[in-house]
């Protein structure tokens, strides 16, 4: 059998058996980040008429009010622009070598899905990955055949192509500018929060259960399970919320159930628990463009616990940055 005729039948066949395998161990159809994290609209047949009346089309052509949603729905809309015109132009070209015909096609299936189906957000997120690959697929096949294209070097032609090429790559490059602009800020502010919470838990809680909603650093930094609030890396709280029965009585029992004893979480995300769960300090990080994540809470699941996760956080701010602000609440 043909080497690469093997990888191509036995790749999709791997990923089907571990999709299959994650799914009947209890996991969702979907992974966690795409259920909870997407635009995708309600599993019924009302849902998904409403959705194609009212939101599908217009996501191929109408951009946000807010500048910074605008720039980033710009820029996912040029991409399929981008990739289908490329196709049909080099289309002859790729006879020799369908592997970028292929390319092509997964990349456009891959930019068409993704508008139709992302979150709106400010902040550039998935589509890089999709615009890089395009970018790079694009710019080959360009360099290799666009002089066998092209008409001929007249005033005309090149009016043609500079419009066309700038019909296409401002919206990404200012969504790159801005992009840009947000690199310290963002880069900074991860240092100062989500950094120094896997810290804070390696030093005082590494072999613990801690409960989070902002996963990543901590539980990369730190061995202890983690209750993870916002479903990501949890199945059970995630089904509960795609199915709108996420409450504080189920985020109180699985705590227990898990021996969570501390919590450190951003207040918009968390359910009304006061009556159960102390909140010890906060750390505030006045940055721009961080929004509600600028501050983060600290919690004490048990009575027991609130002592202890005090005399903790007091012994590690002295590692914190200046910029950050502490205030305690016990």
């Amino acid at each position: 059998m043909d080497r690469s005729y093997a990888i191509r039948c036995y790749l999709p066949a791997a990923n089907i058996d571990i999709w299959f395998l994650f799914h009947f161990k209890g996991g969702n159809f979907l992974p966690n980040s795409v259920a909870l994290k997407s635009g995708l609209p309600p599993f019924s047949i009302y849902g998904i008429m409403m959705y194609l009346q009212h939101s599908f089309i217009s996501r191929f052509y109408c951009s946000s009010d807010t500048n910074n949603y605008s720039i980033n729905m710009m820029a996912s809309q040029r991409v399929p622009t981008l990739l289908v015109a490329t196709y049909f132009i080099f289309f002859s070209f790729m006879e020799t070598t369908k592997s970028y015909r292929n390319i092509l096609v997964i990349l456009i299936a891959c930019s068409i899905f993704h508008l139709a189906f992302m979150r709106y957000s400010s902040i550039p997120r998935y589509e890089g990955y999709i615009v890089g690959c395009s970018v790079i697929v694009c710019s080959m096949l360009f360099f290799r055949y666009a002089q066998k294209v092209l008409p001929q070097n007249t005033a005309t032609s090149q009016c043609l192509v500079f419009f066309a090429i700038a019909f296409t790559l401002v919206p990404l490059i200012l969504r790159s500018w801005n992009s840009f602009d947000r690199v310290v800020p963002q880069a900074t502010s991860i240092f100062d929060q989500p950094y120094q919470m896997g810290l804070f838990v390696h030093k005082y809680y590494d072999q613990e259960a801690v409960a989070i909603n902002d996963i990543g650093a901590v539980p990369y930094l730190t061995e202890g399970k983690k209750l993870d609030i916002l479903g990501l890396g949890n199945n059970e709280i995630a089904k509960s919320i795609l199915n709108n029965k996420f409450t504080s009585h189920l985020l109180d029992s699985l705590s227990k159930e898990k021996s969570v004893k501390i919590a450190i979480v951003y207040d918009y995300n968390l359910l009304p628990l006061e009556q159960n769960w102390k909140k010890i300090a906060s750390w505030y990080i006045p940055y721009k463009d961080n929004g509600p994540n600028d501050s983060v809470s600290f919690y004490a699941v048990t009575n027991s616990e609130a002592p202890r996760l005090l005399d903790n956080l007091k012994q590690y701010q002295h590692y914190l940055s200046r910029r950050i602000i502490v205030k305690y609440y016990y």
